[in-house]
C-alpha cells in the first residue's frame, strides 16, 4: 500500500517536472500502472499547488498528520503561486470516500476520521491549474496480539512451534491500521519476523515460529527460564509505533517414558522394573526440572501403583508362565503441555528347568559306552529365547571323553565313550537366560581288567608275627589294578597252613588286611580281585622258622640330657647269647641288659636321633642264626629364648614383654624379684605368652629394677632358663612459676619452668581465644620457659592462652602435664590531645581529647603554670580555665589501660596571645583628592 503512495508523489513530481521544463504547447502521454491519461501541456508560467502543514518528520516533508491517531482538527496553509486560487479535497482511503473542495484562503482546518487519506490540492489561476497529492495519515493504532492457548512450547522432535494470534477482523483488528505499517516478532531466541499486512491476512491472522533449543537458562525481564516474544509495530515513516506487545514463551524439553525390563524371568521371581524415563523439563521451576512427575505402573492390564516418582521401581513377582505385559504411564506433567507416550514391553516368564536323566550303566569298563536318557522338565514358555532350556552335558574326570553315535554335549540324550578307567563326573547344565543354570549330576566308574601282584616268598625267624599286606615296597608288597571304586565284595584274601586271624580292624575283604600267624610252618596267601571286568588272584607263601622272638620295644621321644629306659624282650628258646647295638651313648648297667638305661650323647642329643639295636645270636641255621629288631629314640631340640635380655619402662607402664624362642609353639613361665629400688606390681610367678606386670617406681628420681626368669617349654620339655632386666624409671615433675598470669597485648608470655629430673626436655600445645594470636604449640625441646609474644586484636576485650606443658625425661617418660593460662589485656586507646591553638587573650579553652573506649583518661598541666583548672580532667572533652594572656600552655591527655599497659599520652599547645594595642598616629588629618 505504501508503495501506491510513492508512485502516486512521482506522477505528480513527473507532471509538475513536464510543466515547469516545457517551452511550447504540446500533449504528453502518462502511464500509471495500467491507467492511461492525456496531459495537455501549454507554454507560460507554472502554477505551483502547495500546502504547508504539520508533517510527521522532516524526512517526509508532504506527509502529514499523525502515526496514532488523533482527534484534533489538521491546519492547512496555502502555499501555491500567490494570486492563484487553491482547494483541497480529502479522500479516506478506507471507506473510498472524498470530501467537499476546502478553500485554502490563505489556511483551512481538517478533522480526519482514524484513516489514511490522500489530499488533492489544486491551484488555479487564468485557466492554468497546479495539482499536487499528499498523504494524511491519522490511522488508529491498533496492536491486539497475542499467543493462542498455552505460552508453553513442547520440542517434540526437536522442535516446538509458537503461535502468535494479530486480530484483523475485529474493529480494533491491525486492518484499520495505517496499510503501510510492518509488524515485526523478535522471538527471543536470536531471530525475527517482518509481517506487512499482507502477510497476517494470508496467514489468517495465525503467526508461527518454530524454536529449536529450549528455553531453560534464559532469563528475561526477571521471567525465569522464558524466551522474552516482543510484537512490534513500524513504518518506514513514522519509526516504532507504540510500545512493543510482549509474552514470555516457555520452551521445554518433552518427557519420554522408559524403564528396563528383562527379555525373560523365572516364575516365582521378584523381579525390578527400573524407572529410566526422562521427565521433561519445567519451566516454572527454577531449575527447570519437573520434579513433580508422577507414574503409574501396569501389569497385564491391572494398575499395581500410581502416583510413583521418577526414583521408582516396580518389583513383581509373576506367578503364571508365559508373555506377561508391563506398561509405564506418565501421569503428572507439571505445568508443561508436554505428554509422553505410554509405554509398553512384554517379559517372557519361564519356570526353572528340572534337568533330570538316567544312564543305561553306571560302572563300565574303559572304551565303554554310556548312554543317557534324559527325563528332564522344562518349560517352553520362552522357548523363542535361544539362551532358554539350552543343553549342556560336561564329564570331568582323569581322561577324555567322546560323544559318539552322532550325538554333541548339546543333545538331550548323548552317547558318551570312556577310553580312560577312573571315576567320572558326568553333568547336565539347562541354561536360561533369567533362571540361571540348573545342573545336575551322575558319577560313572570307569573298571579295566583287574590284576593281582604279590610279593616273592620268604622265610620268618619266630612265630606270632604279624604282616600288613599293602601297597608299600617291602616283603608283603601286594599291588591291585583294574579297578577304580572298591566294592564291599571286590577284595577276598584266604589263608592256609597254620592258625591266623585278622587284626586291627581287617578282615578277609579288606583291601589291604593285617595278618598274624600264629605257628610255626608254611603259608600260603591268596588275594582275590573282582570287578565288572573279570576276576584275578595271586599267591605267597611264608615259612615261619623255628627261633626265639625278640622285640627292641617301642619307638620312644624324649627331652634333651635325659635318660631312656630301654624295654627290650625274647620269648621262646633261649639265644645264645644278645646285645644293644648302635648309639655312641652309655648304656647302663651295660649293653647286654635288656632293660638297660641309654644316656645320649651331645652330638646325639644335636642331631635330635639315635637308633638301637637288639641283635641276639640263636645258634640256628641260617637265615635263623643271628636276630635283630630296632628302635628309635628321638630326642626333642634344646629351647632357649631369642627375645630381647633388657627393657626400660616409663613407671606406671605395663612390662608389654613377648617372649619368644627357639622352638615354635613353646610355651613360657616365669618368677620375678624387685632386684633394685622401690618398685611393686611385679607378680612373684605367672606363665602365658605376655608379661603385663604393671610396675610403678615410688622413687621420683632413681631407677629401680626387676629381674624376670623365663623357662621355655616345648614338645613337654624344659628349656634353658632366660633371664629379663627391667628397669622402671620414675617420670618428671614439672615445676612452674605460675599457672596463671596477666600481660599487656605486645608482651612476651613470660613462663619458666624446671624439672626434678635433669635430662628433662619440655613440649606444650596451645589454645587462644579468637582475639589472641602469636601463640604456636612446640615439639619437646631443652626449654626453660615460654616467652612469645602475645597479640590482643581487640581495643575492649581481654583474651587468654592455655598452654598444656608436658615434661618428658631422657628415658622418654611423660610426666603430667601442668596447664598455664595467661590472659592478654588490650593495649588502651592511642591518646590524641587535638590539634595546638592559638588563642586571642581568652581566659578559657576547650580541650578535645579521643575517647578512652574501656581505659580511663586524665588531662594534666605540663607546663607548670598555677591558677589552671579543668572543667573534667577525666572526660575527652573539657574546658581549661584560669588562662593568662600572652602565655603559652602545655596540656597532656593520657589513656590508662589495664595495670600491665604502659599508658599512652599526647600533649597539645595552647597559645593564649595578648592583646593588640593601637600605637598608629597620622600627622595630616586631610587630604586634597589626587594627592
Amino acid at each position: 500500500m505504501e508503495k501506491f503512495y510513492d508512485k502516486l508523489q512521482k506522477v505528480t513530481l513527473f507532471v509538475a517536472f513536464l510543466i515547469l521544463c516545457s517551452t511550447f504547447s504540446q500533449a504528453q502521454t502518462l502511464t500509471v500502472g495500467s491507467v492511461t491519461a492525456s496531459i495537455n501541456i501549454v507554454t507560460g508560467s507554472a502554477i505551483l499547488a502547495a500546502i504547508d502543514g504539520s508533517s510527521i518528520n522532516s524526512d517526509h516533508p508532504d506527509i502529514f498528520g499523525n502515526c496514532s491517531g488523533t482527534t484534533q482538527p489538521y491546519d492547512l496553509i496555502n502555499a501555491s503561486t500567490a494570486g492563484a486560487s487553491v482547494t483541497a479535497t480529502f479522500r479516506n482511503e478506507f471507506n473510498q470516500s472524498t470530501s467537499t473542495a476546502y478553500t485554502l484562503n490563505p489556511s483551512t482546518s481538517f478533522s480526519a476520521d482514524y484513516a489514511n487519506y490522500t489530499v488533492l490540492v489544486k491551484a488555479t489561476n487564468g485557466g492554468t491549474e497546479g495539482t499536487k497529492a499528499y498523504q494524511l495519515i491519522n490511522n488508529n493504532l491498533n496492536t491486539n496480539f497475542g499467543t493462542t492457548g498455552n505460552n508453553t512450547v513442547c520440542l517434540s522432535g526437536g522442535r516446538g512451534t509458537l503461535s502468535y494470534t494479530v486480530d484483523y477482523t475485529s474493529p480494533n483488528g491491525v486492518q484499520y491500521n495505517y496499510p503501510g505499517n510492518l509488524y515485526i516478532v523478535n522471538w527471543g531466541d536470536g531471530t525475527k519476523t517482518i509481517y506487512t499486512l499482507c502477510d497476517i491476512i494470508a496467514a489468517n491472522g495465525r503467526l508461527t515460529h518454530d524454536y529449536l533449543e529450549s528455553s531453560c537458562g534464559m532469563n528475561n525481564s526477571g521471567q525465569a527460564n522464558s524466551y522474552q516474544v516482543n510484537a512490534q509495530v513500524s513504518s518506514r515513516i513514522c519509526g516504532a509505533l507504540g510500545s512493543p506487545t510482549t509474552v514470555y514463551a516457555k520452551v521445554v524439553k518433552p518427557p519420554t517414558n522408559g524403564f528396563y525390563a528383562p527379555n525373560s524371568a523365572c516364575l516365582g521371581d521378584v523381579i525390578t522394573f527400573i524407572n529410566q524415563s526422562y521427565a521433561g523439563q519445567d519451566a516454572s521451576n527454577p531449575n527447570c526440572e519437573n520434579i513433580n512427575a508422577r507414574y503409574a505402573w501396569y501389569i497385564d492390564g491391572q494398575l499395581v501403583a500410581t502416583n510413583r516418582p521418577g526414583s521408582y521401581s516396580q518389583s513383581y513377582t509373576f506367578t503364571t508362565p508365559g508373555i506377561h505385559k508391563i506398561l509405564l504411564r506418565l501421569l503428572s506433567q507439571s505445568s508443561s503441555v508436554c505428554g509422553a507416550d505410554d509405554l509398553e514391553k512384554t517379559v517372557c516368564i519361564m519356570a526353572k528347568p528340572q534337568p533330570i536323566f538316567s544312564v543305561d550303566a553306571a560302572t563300565i569298563c574303559s572304551d565303554g559306552k554310556v548312554t543317557t536318557t534324559d527325563a528332564s522338565v522344562i518349560d517352553n514358555s520362552c522357548a523363542n529365547i535361544p539362551q532358554n532350556n539350552a543343553y549342556a552335558w560336561t564329564v570331568t574326570g582323569p581322561g577324555a571323553t567322546v560323544f559318539v553315535d552322532n550325538t554333541t554335549a548339546q543333545s538331550h540324550s548323548p552317547h558318551i565313550l570312556f577310553p580312560t578307567p577312573g571315576v567320572y563326573t558326568l553333568t547336565l547344565s539347562i541354561g536360561t537366560e533369567s533362571c540361571g543354570a540348573v545342573s545336575t549330576s551322575q558319577t560313572i566308574t570307569v573298571n579295566s581288567t583287574p590284576t593281582v601282584d604279590l610279593s616273592a616268598n620268604f622265610p620268618v625267624c619266630g612265630n606270632g608275627k604279624t604282616f600288613t599286606f599293602g601297597n608299600n615296597a617291602g616283603a608283603t608288597q601286594v599291588l591291585f589294578t583294574g579297578t577304580t571304586t572298591d566294592q564291599a565284595n571286590t577284595y577276598s584274601w584266604t589263608v592256609s597252613g597254620g592258625g591266623f586271624s585278622f587284626v586291627n580292624g581287617t578282615n578277609n575283604h579288606s583291601k589291604y588286611p593285617q595278618i598274624t600267624f600264629n605257628d610255626f610252618g608254611v603259608y600260603t596267601i591268596t588275594a582275590t580281585q573282582t570287578n565288572n571286568c573279570g576276576t584275578a588272584s595271586d599267591s605267597q607263601q611264608i615259612d615261619f622258622r623255628q627261633s626265639p622272638n625278640i622285640s627292641a620295644g617301642v619307638d620312644q621321644t624324649v627331652c634333651p640330657d635325659a635318660s631312656v629306659q630301654l624295654a627290650g624282650t625274647i620269648t621262646g628258646p633261649a639265644p645264645q647269647s644278645f646285645q644293644w647295638v648302635g648309639g655312641s651313648g652309655n648304656f647302663s648297667p651295660n649293653a647286654t641288659t635288656l632293660n638297660a638305661i641309654y644316656t645320649p650323647t651331645n652330638a646325639e642329643i644335636t642331631a635330635g636321633q639315635v637308633k638301637l639295636k637288639l641283635v641276639v645270636q640263636t645258634g640256628n641255621p641260617q637265615p635263623c642264626d643271628q636276630l635283630e629288631d630296632e628302635m628309635i629314640i628321638t630326642i626333642n631340640p634344646r629351647n632357649g629364648l631369642t627375645s630381647s635380655a633388657s627393657k626400660s619402662i616409663c613407671t606406671g607402664n605395663a612390662v608389654a614383654y613377648h617372649p619368644t624362642a627357639q622352638q615354635t609353639n613353646s610355651t613360657f613361665s616365669w618368677t620375678s624379684t624387685v632386684t633394685s629400688g622401690t618398685v611393686t606390681g611385679n607378680s612373684a610367678n605367672g606363665s602365658g605368652n605376655d608379661i603385663t606386670d604393671m610396675l610403678t617406681n615410688t622413687d621420683p628420681v632413681n631407677n629401680g629394677t626387676v629381674t624376670y626368669t623365663i623357662t621355655p617349654a616345648s614338645n613337654g620339655c624344659p628349656g634353658t632358663p632366660f633371664t629379663l632386666t627391667v628397669t622402671v624409671t620414675p617420670r618428671p615433675v614439672i615445676s612452674v612459676n605460675s599457672t596463671t598470669n596477666t600481660i599487656c597485648s605486645g608482651q612476651g608470655a613470660g613462663i619458666t619452668f624446671t624439672s626434678n629430673l635433669s635430662g628433662t626436655t619440655f613440649k606444650w600445645t596451645t589454645t587462644a581465644t579468637s582475639n589472641v594470636y602469636g601463640n604456636n604449640s612446640q615439639t619437646a625441646g631443652n626449654f626453660t620457659g615460654i616467652n612469645e609474644v602475645l597479640t590482643n586484636t581487640s581495643t575492649t576485650t581481654s583474651g587468654t592462652v592455655t598452654y598444656r606443658i608436658t615434661p618428658i625425661s631422657d628415658a622418654g617418660c611423660e610426666g603430667t602435664p601442668v596447664t598455664v593460662t595467661i590472659t592478654v589485656q588490650p593495649l588502651p586507646v592511642p591518646a590524641n590531645a587535638g590539634l595546638d591553638q592559638i588563642l586571642c587573650s581568652a581566659s578559657t579553652a576547650t580541650l578535645t581529647g579521643n575517647p578512652t573506649g574501656v581505659s580511663t583518661g586524665l588531662w594534666t598541666l605540663q607546663s607548670g603554670q598555677l591558677g589552671v583548672t579543668f572543667s573534667a580532667a577525666n572526660q575527652p572533652a573539657t574546658t581549661v580555665s584560669g588562662l593568662q594572656p600572652g602565655v603559652t600552655y602545655t596540656f597532656r591527655w593520657t589513656i590508662t589501660g589495664a595495670a600491665q599497659c604502659t599508658p599512652t599520652f599526647d600533649e597539645v599547645e595552647v597559645n593564649n596571645l595578648s592583646p593588640l594595642t593601637n600605637t598608629i598616629s597620622f600627622g595630616m588629618p586631610a587630604v586634597c583628592y589626587g594627592q
